[in-house]
């Protein structure tokens, strides 16, 4: 593979999903539902074989992801023994050529904690340690080009479950580590977009899709996925049912905590 191939192997990836890891699907599924007035979820059954059980909601092209431990021996119950009411676990993203993107990986000396494939479907996930913050993964599907076409992970007829009356989909991730700068030039390598910085001057690699934005944490604050930022068609109506069910709203900021995560609304429809 020429340079120039190369490159336009790794043009800008798109953001594609995000997964939560939690003790259990429920209740954190039917309130991410009741909140954001999303759709069915679709139950992918390829997660088994991680002990996992797992819930997939669209939100507008995009994906919200909760996964949960349903065997002793899962691997999952070492992340939740350090994060015990859930936390933010992995950036997904879609990649056009995934021996392209393994190529890049390993020269990068990163680890692969997966690498398989299914029925048109293939997935890289990069080691936590090597990525920093939490768990990043590169993903295929055949023919899934465009937004709406086919998207493994969210089931066969995931189009039919799109609620845009709340959420129109994600704006960026914020991850958050004791290093700001070196964390995004971390991911940065990895994804092979180059970083900048955003409106408040935090290190930023925009994707399409949305973008990750990189803050420092406080002394003695562990690093990890810390926010969520979603394109709000509806913000009142998610603070409402938020305080409802009794989560913890701060309304001048349009933020709220769920699940070890923040999920911040920003007004711009995608």
């Amino acid at each position: 593979m020429t340079e120039t191939e190369a490159s336009r192997a790794l043009a800008r990836p798109r953001l594609r999903q995000v997964c939560l890891a939690a003790p259990a699907l429920q209740p954190l599924v039917g309130q991410l539902q009741a909140l954001f007035g999303l759709g069915a979820p679709y139950r992918d059954p390829h997660v088994a074989k991680w002990g996992l059980d797992n819930a997939v909601l669209p939100v507008g092209h995009q994906f919200l992801e909760v996964v949960a431990p349903v065997r002793d021996d899962a691997p999952l119950h070492r992340f939740l023994a350090r994060h015990p009411a859930g936390a933010g676990y992995i950036v997904i993203l879609d990649n056009d050529d995934v021996a392209a993107r393994r190529a890049h990986l390993l020269r990068l000396g990163a680890r692969l904690v997966t690498d398989l494939g299914h029925d048109g479907f293939h997935t890289l996930q990069v080691h936590p340690r090597d990525a920093g913050a939490c768990m990043l993964e590169f993903d295929r599907t055949d023919g899934g080009e465009a937004w709406d076409g086919p998207y493994a992970p969210g089931g066969p007829k995931w189009q039919q479950q799109v609620r845009r009356e709340r959420i129109g989909g994600f704006a960026g991730v914020v991850l958050r580590g004791a290093d700001a700068q070196a964390l995004a030039a971390r991911w940065s390598a990895l994804i092979g977009v180059a970083a900048g910085a955003d409106a408040s001057g935090r290190p930023a690699i925009e994707l399409d899709g949305g973008r990750l934005v990189f803050e420092p944490g406080a002394a003695g604050e562990p690093e990890g996925l810390a926010e969520l930022l979603l394109q709000a068609a509806d913000a009142p109506s998610v603070l409402r049912e938020a305080a409802a069910l009794g989560l913890a709203v701060q309304p001048e900021a349009q933020r709220l905590q769920l699940c070890g995560v923040g999920f911040r609304l920003l007004p711009t429809a995608r």
